[in-house]
Parts: structure tokens; C-alpha cells; sequence
């Protein structure tokens, strides 16, 4: 790190989403076909870890929340988050 930089730290966030899902069967193997959607929302808290010192600014991050598509449900989030050193402040 450069002088005046601060250690990366644990951090928390949120994520929140509007979407459409959308089914389709193409009538495979002599069934009939229909197509069936719906939209609905996700909310999700998340929290990460960075890990290493790069340019790529690399964190895991997991999380849990909400999600609504024609019924409700918990949804889980787990991944890598990319935070590099051209958008950093």
C-alpha cells in the first residue's frame, strides 16, 4: 500500500434487486409448450473479507436475505468481490 492508505477491513453491505423470471418449455419429446414468468424482488445483507494485498482489491464475501418471486424465500449469496485500484478513493 501507498503511504496515507488505510489497512482494508472487514466490511458490510446490502443488496437489493428487482427481477423477472421467466420458464419456458419447448414442447421437447411431443408435450405441449408454454412459457410462465414472474417478477419479484430480493433484498440481501452481505458482509466480506479482503484477502491478500493486489491491484484487484480481492474479498470473499457471503450473505442471506429475502426473496419474493410469487411466494417468499431465503436466498444465499457467497462469492468474490473485485474492488480495484481504479476506483478506490
Amino acid at each position: 500500500m501507498g503511504s496515507g492508505e488505510g489497512a482494508r477491513a472487514f466490511w458490510l453491505g446490502a443488496e437489493g434487486a428487482l427481477s423477472y423470471l421467466n420458464t419456458v418449455d419447448d414442447g421437447f419429446q411431443g408435450s405441449e409448450s408454454f412459457s410462465d414468468g414472474t417478477t419479484g424482488l430480493s433484498l440481501t445483507a452481505l458482509a466480506g473479507i479482503p484477502v491478500g494485498e493486489s491491484r484487484w482489491g480481492v474479498n470473499l464475501y457471503g450473505g442471506a436475505g429475502i426473496s419474493h418471486y410469487g411466494s417468499t424465500g431465503i436466498n444465499i449469496r457467497a462469492g468474490v468481490d473485485l474492488q480495484p485500484w481504479f476506483l478506490s478513493r
